[in-house]
């Protein structure tokens, strides 16, 4: 048993008997506690294998239980998928439409002497950047602007099969008649893809990506995406473009470049910020898209017209805690985020995290779908444990999370099976479930820009199938002589406090 979740145990009114520990192990390990005990069952012969396999699930259900919980099969997604036939497709706004029109135009070189070759696109989280860059280039291969083969980038497994759905949907209704696109994954072990009959895309991580380059065993690309693209600042990522063409100063032949990445908000370094939009070329594709140019006057009017949903906010009381000098040095080279060894001083706090637990149990009626950032995997796996025992449905995510079992756990969520969904380093970016209408940052974060992109997972208005409303519930800790503001205290703009 965790000692975390049995120092809550013992916190509480109820006596610890057998059966209070294994509620509290099973509200913890959920569909995962018989591989996590399996010491204990060896006169049972458990599998040697779990992930799905035939013997695992024979054996949980020999004790009476689910077949889920003998573990998701390997993990490991289809290669590719081919993409025939339409459906249906909400129409683009109008100032996607006037960014899709931006992205054709410098596929096609209009008005330029020198054809422009780079791009950037930067929009609010939640304003559609990977709808509006999708289909600006399936409508460009109908249009023969563009004949491929694709290289679309990110920088992990949520944020990659994103843009492979993205593809997939909107081929289906816009994709050039008679042609039959491929979109390959080049992340999970999978190997370097093939050639397509027609139109081909390839989704890769740039880890994976940097090994491929250095086996030679991809195709030359027309065009490059890279999604977040502020991380494409990174010497490492440099030296990858470079490896595909894309050279500074740029090159004539080069392939096209599309940088996305979210909107800079205050305190965003501008230095960086300059040298983002030096790498695209200094071509904003998303430049006159709105009648307002000021960020928060950008969201304003997005929350006006119901693209973005309007936030809430109130806070939970947090704790005092005091950082060592060598922990101030840490922070002060990784300025957004509390160091690892201090995030879980705060995910051990017995009574911090009972707060967070007794402020949702209390708002259970009206919370919706909640999603909560925690400060370590531990705290994550606890607080989901604790909302069990409430009768909460809850599971807890982390990078450690099997594939498999977190498309499962994530997919349960967006169905509205699960209640809350918490999660400890994955879901900042690239993670798709608009009807979630609360949010709660328990995980200290300093960066306004990336503390907007964890909101924003909560910030889809009701015609981009969202809410009206969302609540964020902010844990408010005080760090004894450091003299930073957590992030949330600079959006004030952004909300109505006392929620």
């Amino acid at each position: 048993m965790p000692v975390s979740l049995l120092a809550h145990l013992r916190g509480g009114h109820e006596p610890i008997t057998g059966v209070r520990v294994a509620e509290a192990a099973i509200a913890f390990f959920q569909t995962e506690t018989l591989q996590e005990y399996r010491g204990s069952l060896s006169k049972f012969d458990p599998p040697r294998k779990w992930a799905g396999t035939p013997k695992a699930v024979e054996f949980v259900e020999s004790l009476g239980f689910p077949p889920d919980w003998a573990g998701e099969p390997g993990g490991k997604r289809e290669p590719y998928v081919e993409v025939e036939g339409r459906v249906d497709l909400p129409p683009l706004h109008d100032y996607q439409e006037r960014i899709v029109a931006a992205v054709r135009a410098m596929l096609r070189g209009d008005g330029e002497e020198t054809t422009v070759r780079r791009g950037m696109l930067s929009l609010p989280t939640g304003a559609g950047k990977t709808r509006i860059a999708v289909q600006a280039l399936v409508e460009a291969v109908e249009g023969r602007e563009l004949r491929g083969p694709v290289l679309w980038v990110a920088d992990r497994d949520e944020l990659c099969e994103q843009a492979v759905e993205a593809w997939r949907q909107i081929w289906s209704v816009k994709g050039a008649h008679g042609t039959v696109l491929r979109i390959s994954r080049l992340w999970g072990g999978h190997r370097a893809p093939g050639s397509a009959r027609d139109f081909h895309v390839v989704v890769a991580t740039i880890q994976t990506l940097r090994r491929r380059l250095s086996q030679r065993t991809l195709p030359d690309f027309e065009l490059v995406v890279v999604d977040e693209a502020h991380g494409s600042l990174a010497p490492s990522f440099t030296s990858v473009l470079a490896d595909l063409g894309l050279r500074y100063p740029s090159e004539p032949d080069e392939p096209y470049l599309l940088g996305l990445t979210a909107t800079p908000y205050r305190g965003y370094n501008q230095k960086d910020s300059r040298r983002l939009v030096n790498r695209y070329g200094q071509n904003r594709l998303d430049a006159g898209a709105f009648a307002v140019e000021d960020p928060q006057e950008v969201v304003a009017a997005l929350q006006q017209r119901k693209i973005l949903a309007h936030a809430d906010q109130a806070t939970i009381q947090g704790m005092r805690l005091w950082m060592t000098l060598e922990e101030q040095r840490k922070m002060d080279k990784a300025p957004h985020w509390l160091p690892e060894q201090v995030e879980r001083r705060m995910g051990q706090d017995r009574k911090r995290t009972k707060r967070i637990v007794d402020e949702l149990v209390s708002r259970r009626e009206t919370a919706g779908p909640t999603l909560i950032f925690a400060t370590s995997v531990d705290h994550a796996s606890t607080v989901s444990a604790l909302l069990n025992l409430q009768g909460i449905r809850s599971r807890a995510v982390s990078g450690k999370t099997n594939r498999g079992t977190r498309r499962r756990i994530v997919q349960e969520f967006r169905n509205g099976e699960i209640e809350v969904l918490v999660n400890y380093g994955v879901f900042r970016e690239g993670f798709d479930a608009p009807k979630t209408r609360t949010i709660i940052v328990a995980r200290p974060v300093y960066s306004p820009n990336l503390y907007f992109q964890m909101i924003g997972r909560g910030l889809r208005g009701e015609k981009n199938g969202g809410n009206e409303r969302c609540l964020i519930l902010n844990v408010e800790d005080n760090i004894e002589k450091f003299n930073r503001e957590l992030a949330f205290t600079e959006l004030d703009w952004l909300w109505t406090s006392g929620a």
